[in-house]
């Protein structure tokens, strides 16, 4: 009724490692994080119509918020906090595809929710590094967003 305890693990230590990769931009005991400001989208996907997919959604953007990352949606109703999906009990590995492609309701929903999930992701994206182009300088003098600036930066170089 949950994210598999794998991603668990993985997200849980995610925030530290970035803790000790950046602490050298802070002062000491100073624990943060500088702003991430990865926009996040999220797709989950279950075996049953009710096996967990809401609660794994709000962890993933819960985790966003506390890692200083954006989390996005899709559009209502498809996709009011991400995009999920149910393969009506199958557990083969083509089961998504095989549904949609029979042109099962649900499946067809949660591909739709899903595109427009991506769509406003990178439309987000645009968006942040837009903004985050035309402030640098302001933004530079802090060093929460130092690390994303110089990211930006050396990928418009």
């Amino acid at each position: 009724m949950s994210m598999p305890g794998q991603v668990k693990c993985f997200l849980d230590r995610l925030g530290n490692s970035f803790f000790g990769t950046y602490k050298e931009l802070f002062e000491e005991g100073h624990d943060t994080l500088p702003k991430l400001l990865k926009v996040i989208g999220s797709i989950t996907q279950g075996a049953h119509i009710f096996s967990g997919q809401e609660h794994t959604l709000t962890d993933l953007i819960n985790h966003a918020l506390l890692m200083q990352s954006i989390p996005v949606v899709g559009d209502m109703w498809e996709s009011y906090i991400g995009a999920a999906g149910w393969t009506n009990g199958r557990i083969e590995r083509d089961s998504m595809k095989e549904e949609y492609n029979k042109g099962n309701f649900d499946t067809t929903i949660a591909v739709r929710a899903s595109r427009k999930l991506v769509q406003r992701a990178v439309e987000m994206a645009v968006i942040v590094k837009s903004g985050l182009i035309d402030h640098k300088e302001y933004l530079s003098n802090d060093n929460h967003y130092k690390p994303v600036i110089n990211r930006i930066m050396s990928e418009t170089e």
